[in-house]
């Protein structure tokens, strides 16, 4: 995926600055999956499609397919609004008018992610077997 993403970035001719600004991201974010730190997040991937929706998803996420194409590429002044990445109903309905005829689209539903927070969690024991079939136990001071 990283090797799509810089392809994405090159065909636009962005800086990799540029290009995070444009998706909505910080740059220290795009430079860790750029340099294989840390994989793209499905964030990355959906703030991708949303600044470029006429790249083909399935391109950006398994490679199948042709790229697509990056008409009316935003560019880095452009604002990306992070509040319709989700919506709140289930499908999103838009009417569009070809040649005075009326036709009904209905978009497939959106998932929500919610981030639940876990206290850390704390050493009780640790046990150190040995080859001569002997074990320690260590039970830290609280």
């Amino acid at each position: 995926m990283k090797a799509r993403i810089e392809a994405i970035i090159q065909k636009t001719g962005l800086t990799s600055s540029q290009f995070a600004k444009v998706v909505g991201i910080k740059q220290a974010a795009l430079s860790h999956v750029l340099n294989g730190v840390n994989n793209p997040s499905l964030n990355l991937v959906m703030k991708i499609h949303q600044a470029y929706p006429s790249i083909n998803l399935e391109w950006l996420l398994y490679g199948t397919g042709e790229m697509g194409s990056l008409e009316n590429n935003p560019s880095p002044n452009d604002e990306i609004n992070d509040n319709s990445l989700f919506t709140d109903s289930e499908f999103q309905s838009a009417e569009s008018s070809t040649n005075g005829e009326i036709t009904k689209v209905e978009s497939a539903p959106t998932e929500r992610i919610r981030y639940i927070e876990r206290p850390p969690k704390k050493i009780v024991e640790m046990r150190i077997f040995y080859d001569d079939g002997t074990f320690e136990t260590l039970i830290p001071k609280n």
